[in-house]
This record gives C-alpha cells, sequence and structure tokens, in this order.
C-alpha cells in the first residue's frame, strides 16, 4: 500500500509519499491526484515540512524508506550530514564518500535524490560557490538556500 499527502508550499505543490514504514518520495508535482489516503508518517511529514518553510524546524525526524546503488547511498546518507543553512561542494561529498574523482557521479546521484527538502540536495553546490543544475528547476534550490540563510 502506498500512502499520499499533499502540501501547498512557497515552492509548489509538494506530494509525500510512504509505505506503511517510511517516507519514499518527496517531489514537486502540478496537481493533487485523486482517491489517496495518507497515514501518520504523510501526515507528520506534511507538519515537518510546514515547520520547515515556517522557519521552526531545521532538522527532519521522519522515517525514510529509500533504495539506490551503494553509492547513491554512501552520496544520500552524506548529504544529510550537511547542517541547515550550510553548502558543501560536489567534491567535499565526494571527498567525504572516498571517491575523490567522482564529483559528476554525486551530481548525477543528487539529480536521483526521491526525497526534495528532507535528503538536502539543495545544500550542494559547485566548488566555485555557484550553483549548478537542479532537477526542480534552479529557482527552487535558489529559494530553498534563501530560505536556509534567512533563518540561520
Amino acid at each position: 500500500m502506498i500512502y499520499v499527502s499533499y502540501y501547498q508550499s512557497i515552492i509548489g505543490l509538494i506530494e509525500v509519499s510512504a509505505y506503511i514504514h517510511g517516507i519514499f518520495s518527496v517531489t514537486i508535482v502540478d496537481k493533487k491526484e485523486k482517491n489517496v489516503e495518507s497515514n501518520s508518517i504523510t501526515e507528520d511529514c506534511v507538519k515537518q515540512l510546514d515547520e520547515y518553510f515556517s522557519g521552526i524546524r531545521k532538522e527532519f525526524d521522519i522515517p525514510l524508506t529509500i533504495y539506490g546503488t551503494d553509492f547513491q547511498m554512501d552520496v544520500w546518507n552524506e548529504i544529510m550530514s550537511v547542517p541547515y543553512g550550510k553548502t558543501a561542494s560536489y567534491k567535499d561529498i565526494a571527498i567525504r564518500i572516498g571517491r575523490d574523482k567522482a564529483c559528476r557521479a554525486v551530481g548525477t546521484a543528487l539529480n536521483k535524490n526521491p526525497i526534495l527538502v528532507i535528503m538536502p540536495c539543495h545544500r550542494i553546490i559547485g566548488s566555485s560557490g555557484g550553483v549548478k543544475g537542479f532537477k526542480h528547476g534552479m529557482g527552487i534550490r535558489k529559494k530553498l538556500i534563501e530560505i536556509e540563510n534567512k533563518l540561520v
């Protein structure tokens, strides 16, 4: 069974999807699906997203059920350690996971990140300090970084 909740945020309509044990997707969608059922995990995630966008929450405490390659999992786990309001570069992440030359592969793994905001790929930037591509659009990435920088 898949459970779904929605949250209308300042960056768009966010769909939160979960299995019984944890969130597997947080993404921006154009519209709500009909006939969906939420559960306590998706509802708690929506509450935490609201607290995040309101400037109250800086860390999420929600169970995740994510799957990826070993490399993707290493990257996703590492980005979870980048603090609210801070950034790290693709190279920083590559070095931290012991793959110094894998900067582009880190970017590819981030593009496959299924959990927007909670797994903060928006905090990962280019070595020059500039923001690079983002699957949800550069405007959303900049907005998320802006929100966090204002509230640090």
